[in-house]
């Protein structure tokens, strides 16, 4: 649970929801994410795992393509520690500085066009590119759905005064930039990449 003296704060808990509902619907191995309200604190709960994962898992494959998605989301915080596991498989947890998330303006601007994560999970060039054809398959109206509705859940909480129902548009709006900015550049990137290896 976090205090409450920022926005961002609010910010956090709508996208790590967010981030957890379009990449499991998406088929990816993260975590299911709940909001959670606890002696009036509200933040979110997951299933708490202590192995760290490692490239024998059983869902190696998916996590490996799982690489472009936390790229897609602009997720600065994707690091080997963010890798768990339980029962031989991988989840990917920790996406609350993904998105708009804890950045300001000028710092979205310098990395919008840059890879972000500090560990490629174990993948190859291939799985990014397998990764983002399922990204592409989803609809834009979809994802922002799922945004929409994250984003309205903690609004709605009304636990922080600082996070207006305008922020919050704004807010959906921003993000749906990113990801559509995101999409293109990583396809390109991509594509130049194998080209030349």
């Amino acid at each position: 649970m976090r205090e409450y003296k920022d926005h961002n704060v609010s910010l956090e808990i709508a996208t790590e929801i967010f981030s957890s509902r379009i990449g499991r619907k998406m088929g990816f191995p993260l975590l299911e994410v709940k909001p959670f309200t606890f002696n009036d604190k509200y933040g979110i709960v997951m299933e708490y795992l202590t192995e760290m994962g490692h490239p024998n898992l059983q869902n190696i494959d998916k996590l490996r393509l799982a690489v472009a998605f936390e790229e897609w989301i602009l997720n600065v915080d994707m690091k080997e520690s963010h890798v768990m596991a339980k029962d031989g498989k991988g989840y990917i947890i920790d996406h609350g500085h993904a998105l708009s998330t804890w950045k300001p303006t000028y710092m979205i601007q310098k990395i919008i066009h840059e890879r972000v994560t500090k560990f490629d999970i174990w993948s190859k060039d291939e799985d990014f590119l397998s990764g983002l054809e399922i990204i592409d398959t989803f609809k834009e109206e979809e994802i922002r759905d799922e945004m929409e509705g994250a984003f309205d859940e903690v609004f709605r909480e009304g636990k922080c005064k600082l996070f207006t129902e305008a922020q919050m548009r704004e807010s959906v709006e921003v993000n749906m930039k990113i990801l559509n900015v995101r999409k293109e550049f990583l396809k390109r990137s991509i594509k130049r990449m194998m080209q030349t290896n």
